[in-house]
């Protein structure tokens, strides 16, 4: 009763700052008119990644799950053997693939991730190097064959 008196007054009179592990351990929702829950992290939803995400041109419309080792990303997706290229990728301004047609496919790219309702992000190193790689997907799949296939695991 206490506590509930102090809330009360306080946000009335200064904007008031509540410990997110003090509603996290109620059950049911506790957001009112008065009260907002915030942060609202949790598995899916990183804030940190999806304003990384965003920085690479990419807004989450729903879940984001970032994947840095193999076993976490075996849990979203089946691993399929990996092949090496046959071919190199063309360049953009090369040959057949000119940078308005490069601009193209990746806007249609950016624009079906977005509309993704969950997204998975593969980081590791590149093969035999310290560059670090980013594989945004929506396939899980996709994520954990770059995981445990192509990528290197980061050192911390």
């Amino acid at each position: 009763l206490t506590m509930a008196l102090i809330r009360r007054v306080a946000t009335k009179s200064i904007n008031v700052r509540v410990a997110p592990q003090y509603f996290m351990s109620t059950k049911g929702n506790m957001e009112t008119d008065e009260y907002v829950i915030f942060p609202r992290e949790k598995a899916g939803l990183d804030y940190s990644l999806n304003w990384s995400l965003n920085k690479n041109g990419v807004t989450p419309s729903g879940d984001a799950f970032r994947l840095t080792k193999g076993s976490e990303a075996a849990k979203f997706g089946k691993i399929s053997p990996v092949k090496g290229p046959s071919t190199c990728a063309p360049e953009a301004g090369e040959g057949d693939l000119s940078f308005d047609a490069f601009e193209a496919g990746l806007n249609d790219i950016i624009l079906n991730l977005e509309a993704s309702s969950v997204l998975y992000v593969a980081e590791g190193d590149a093969p035999n190097t310290r560059v670090p790689v980013r594989i945004i997907t929506d396939s899980g799949d996709v994520a954990a064959t770059a995981m445990n296939g192509i990528l290197e695991r980061m050192p911390k």
